[in-house]
């Protein structure tokens, strides 16, 4: 092949899937059952089809694909950060000392080079210099766990012409992604990122990583995460946790149970260790950091940190779980350990286990229930799994109303200044800081801070959910998937004047009726949560579901049931949020709800707000008193007597106080964590009057 470079070229294939809601526009335009798998074979056919005509291109012209999209070469800044130009706030990612072809890199011929050595095997991964520890153990774990699985994310390349396309899953709607064969490289001349620990020529870690880096718009919005969405992003499915409960720290053996069963049933785990606080690791020494900052946890453990669950083993009557660091060392140093003595080579034989300094390690239930933080799961769906979805939107666009929640003095002509409570209309959103609106008291136009307003959109969504053919015994899963905050790549700026990636979610509930009425499911999506899903039996059918969520931007959702036969049929229905409110839990149940919630986050304000005092007695006891006489004041309006039946009464007394003169003199003089405090009640109260008024 010569050097030159053939561009990309978009093909009306790539653009159907990238569109995800066009393509579901066509595929879904009635929610009756398909296949689980349908959207893959289309995507897969789509991708195989686009790498051919690059393929056949190139070789025709003598040249190497590149990827103008994904060029660091031209733009490298636009490839490895959030704002396209430098490092954000705790990034890690290590700026690579340049950009290679393999066989610039390893001088790779046809004869000694592979993509995949052996098939793809857990041992094969290694991670770089980016805090993807999430990602490099997810696929770790896939590869331990689901043979298939780079076949089935992997399913187009050609070396010579440098491309390749790999599949991903977006709200269990199957898109894919091609790149060129240019990997960032150390000074060294070895590769900076994921990599085989063993087997310098095999690539197929370094092609999975990059993908997974473009599908989520840069190398930055990589550095941190969970392992359970990676693997929802190649696999699809469900995903959840398992939690330690005080029952399995007491029972160490039905933790285990859990742990072992879902293995057996192909979940993919991925897991995280915690120095205790409690337990015969409490007190032991903490040990090194780790190599993007995280903590040592003692024991040859870190916290912040992600481990593959490879496998779960019983030898001789103790129940182990098999853990994997994806740094290929650092194991843990505890009972089981490769050194430990509790080993027999019968042991060893049995469960499969030798000794190497690989980064895997066996651990004992007693001691994961005192050094496991969670385990994390996903269930993936089979050809023979039938599904039905809708989809939709929360939040709109402008013109809609704002309610200030925090004063502001206009610092430029084109700036609006407004009072804590004000009305403004946005008219316009004009990136992630900034919008444009009008005062509603003065007729001001100009732009003003996102931050300082309320902006009181809450979405409702019913639909009916019917369900037949499907044996009674079987259960159905139901969820929402939320769109990929993460590549939405935005960011805000932080006080220090550094750019930090937002990767919150706006809070959104879950409610779910049987033919009866009869509520089956109560479910709170917090910040963190993209997607929220649960059981249900066929028998309870037909469902209704409520979906809310608050949302200031304008962003996608999906709703899927999943059944291993039979049919299922979505129907929207009327909703708004008279009906939601009438609705939800009978007469009044969401009003019931939002008192609740009111009240609840409230007092964890409160109880910031009166430390905050505490904190201040010995240095300034008169604002100290001032601060805990107003959260005491705060406090007897929220616990009066009434106040499920009276919140709006309560709101406007409690937004009234903290308005008043008494409260911004006593936040003025202590500073901004006071005034962020009062800030947090304060807009607590406006939600409920947009609610209750």
């Amino acid at each position: 092949m010569g050097s030159h470079q053939t561009r990309c070229i978009k093909t009306p294939f790539k653009e159907c899937c990238v569109d995800i809601p066009l393509a579901v526009a066509k595929g879904f335009e009635s929610s009756e059952t398909l296949s689980a798998v349908a959207s893959w074979q289309r995507a897969r056919e789509n991708c195989q089809r686009e790498i051919q005509e690059i393929i056949d291109r190139c070789k025709s012209e003598g040249t190497q694909f590149i990827d103008d999209s994904f060029n660091p070469l031209e733009n490298e800044s636009k490839v490895l950060y959030v704002d396209k130009k430098k490092p954000g706030y705790d990034c890690t990612v290590d700026k690579p000392h340049g950009w290679k072809r393999p066989a610039d890199l390893y001088h790779w011929t046809k004869e000694g080079s592979v993509v995949v050595q052996d098939g793809a095997q857990w041992s094969d991964v290694k991670q770089g210099s980016i805090g993807d520890c999430f990602a490099v153990a997810a696929f770790a774990a896939m590869a331990a766990c689901r043979k298939s699985f780079l076949r089935q994310a992997l399913v187009a390349y050609d070396m010579e012409v440098g491309v390749y396309g790999v599949m991903f899953c977006e709200e269990m709607h199957f898109t894919y992604e091609i790149l060129d064969t240019l990997f960032g490289v150390k000074e060294s001349g070895t590769l900076a990122y994921a990599r085989s620990p063993n087997c310098r020529d095999e690539l197929w870690v370094s092609m999975i990583e990059k993908a997974y880096f473009k599908h989520m718009t840069c190398l930055e919005m990589c550095d941190g995460g969970t392992s359970a969405e990676t693997v929802f992003s190649f696999l699809g499915g469900v995903w959840g946790v398992y939690p330690i409960t005080d029952t399995d720290f007491s029972h160490p053996s039905r933790y285990w149970k859990k742990i072992n069963t879902g293995l057996e049933n192909g979940e993919i785990m991925s897991s995280g260790f915690h120095k205790p606080s409690k337990g015969k690791y409490a007190h032991g020494e903490s040990g090194p950091d780790g190599q993007c900052g995280e903590h040592g946890a003692g024991m040859g453990l870190v916290e912040g940190h992600a481990y593959s669950v490879l496998r779960s083993g019983e030898v001789d009557g103790h129940k182990l779980i098999c853990f994997r660091n994806p740094w290929a060392k650092r194991e843990w140093t505890g009972p089981w350990s490769d050194d430990s003595s509790k080993w027999t080579d019968e042991r060893r034989e049995k469960l499969g286990h030798q000794k190497s300094n690989d980064g895997a390690f066996w651990m004992e239930d007693e001691d994961c229930v005192h050094v496991l933080k969670r385990i994390r799961f996903n269930r993936t769906f089979g050809p023979t799994w039938q599904c039905c979805a809708q989809y939709g939107h929360f939040g709109k666009a402008p013109p809609y109303t704002a309610m200030a929640k925090n004063s502001y003095r206009a610092c430029e002509d084109d700036e609006i200044s407004f009072k804590r409570g004000d009305v403004i209309e946005v008219t316009k959103v004009t990136g992630e800081t900034w919008l444009v609106g009008v005062h509603k008291e003065t007729g001001n136009k100009g732009y003003f801070r996102k931050k300082d307003v309320d902006l009181r959109c809450e979405d409702t969504f019913k639909y009916e959910l019917t369900v037949s053919n499907v044996s009674p015994d079987a259960r159905i899963i139901v969820g929402v998937f939320r769109q990929n905050q993460k590549k939405m790549r935005e960011w805000y700026k932080r006080r220090d004047g550094m750019h930090y990636k937002d990767t919150d979610y706006p809070t959104a509930y879950l409610h779910i009726y049987d033919a009866s009425g009869k509520r089956l499911v109560k479910h709170k999506l917090t910040d963190d949560d993209r997607c929220g899903w649960k059981y249900l039996k066929p028998s309870r059918g037909p469902f209704t579901m409520y979906i809310a969520c608050k949302s200031t931007q304008h962003k996608r959702f999906a709703l899927y049931a999943f059944a291993p036969h039979g049919q299922l049929r979505w129907k929207q229905l009327e909703c708004d949020r008279g009906i939601f409110a009438s609705e939800v839990g009978g007469a009044g149940g969401a009003v019931d709800e939002i008192r609740e919630f009111i009240y609840d986050q409230t007092h964890t304000v409160l109880n910031e707000y009166f430390h905050l005092g505490k904190e201040l007695l010995s240095g300034n006891p008169e604002i100290a008193g001032k601060i805990m006489a107003v959260a005491s004041t705060v406090g007897e309006i929220i616990d009066a007597e009434g106040i499920r039946d009276v919140a709006e009464d309560a709101a406007d007394q409690v937004r009234t106080l903290m308005n008043s003169d008494e409260v911004q003199n006593v936040t003025s003089q202590v500073g901004d964590q006071a005034q962020e405090l009062a800030n947090q009640v304060g807009n607590l109260m406006n939600r409920a009057s947009s609610w209750f008024g």
